[in-house]
C-alpha cells in the first residue's frame, strides 16, 4: 500500500528533489540522518522517505502526513 494511501496520511503529500548522479548518496545520507535526528522539528508529520535511482538522475521523496494549502490572491 502507498504511504498516501493509508488512512492517517489521506491529506499529505510529498516532497520531490531531482538530483544529479554524484550529489544523491551524500543527500539521502544528510536526509535519513535528519529524520531519525528529528532534525526537521515537525513531530511526526514525516512518514517516509524514499530514493528512485535512474540512468542519470536521482530522486528523493519525503512523504509527509498533512499538506495545508493556501490559497494566494
Amino acid at each position: 500500500m502507498d504511504l498516501l494511501q493509508d488512512e492517517a496520511n489521506k491529506r499529505g503529500g510529498k516532497w520531490i528533489i531531482r538530483l544529479k548522479k554524484g550529489l544523491a548518496s551524500r543527500c539521502w545520507e544528510n536526509l535519513i540522518l535528519a529524520i531519525l535526528g528529528e532534525q526537521f522539528m515537525v513531530g511526526d508529520e514525516i512518514c517516509g522517505a524514499v530514493i528512485s535511482i535512474r540512468y542519470q538522475v536521482r530522486f528523493l521523496k519525503n512523504f509527509i502526513k498533512f499538506v495545508a494549502l493556501e490559497r494566494a490572491d
